[in-house]
């Protein structure tokens, strides 16, 4: 009777230790996260002309928008992908871009919470298209090859539905060829903070 007593103790006291070793079922194995955030940034750009040297260039504030969908390969782990639409306005001239890449994100919480903190990295892949609002025709578009960190928190307000905030951090390359025939590279790194909405669609057991 004392050892069924002892083992009955053991296990109610293990109960709460075993709770926080739980994943939460929203970032379980299986589940699914669609998401999508509205940013603002400032980008710092340096420009080199055919190699003859670096300058600095204008400093450019932008905004988009960046819906993503992740599978969760392992508990706290997804994988899937990132789009993003962005708008850049700076002086004269004014910029539109989609990027789309891999994306990665690893979320870091336990037992019964609703705060689901994470971090996360993408590659982006797109095109930009620039307008020049004092020559008559657009200038034309290049591709842009970057990559992008984030970390920030997702607050449940019910199992499957809830509000993100997150800061990040982007490095972008781009190249064009000027009006004179000359390639301008342009490197762009940029920092921000992103605020949206996730929905979390838990496997069916």
């Amino acid at each position: 009777m004392r050892r069924h007593q002892l083992l009955a103790l053991l296990l109610v006291s293990a109960s709460p230790a075993l709770a926080q070793r739980v994943v939460p079922p929203a970032i379980d194995r299986g589940s699914l996260v669609i998401g999508g955030g509205a940013s603002i940034s400032r980008t710092s750009n340096s420009i080199s002309t055919d190699g003859q040297g670096e300058v600095d260039g204008v400093d450019v504030t932008a905004v988009s928008i960046n819906p993503s969908l992740l599978y969760f390969v392992r508990p706290g782990l997804a994988i899937g992908g990132e789009a993003g639409f962005g708008y850049s306005d700076f002086g004269e001239s004014s910029s539109t871009s989609f990027t789309v890449g891999p994306a990665l994100r690893a979320y870091f919480a336990r037992g019964e919470t609703r705060t689901l903190p994470y971090v996360g990295v993408s590659l982006q892949l797109g095109r930009v298209s620039f307008d020049d609002e004092a020559d008559v025709d657009d200038s034309p578009g290049v591709t842009v090859f970057g990559v992008e960190g984030t970390a920030g928190i997702t607050w449940l307000l019910s199992r499957q539905v809830g509000i993100l905030g997150e800061a990040f951090v982007n490095r972008r390359q781009q190249s064009a060829e000027n009006a004179l025939g000359r390639d301008v590279d342009q490197t762009a790194t940029g920092f921000g903070v992103r605020f949206g909405v996730a929905a979390f669609l838990p496997r069916v057991r």
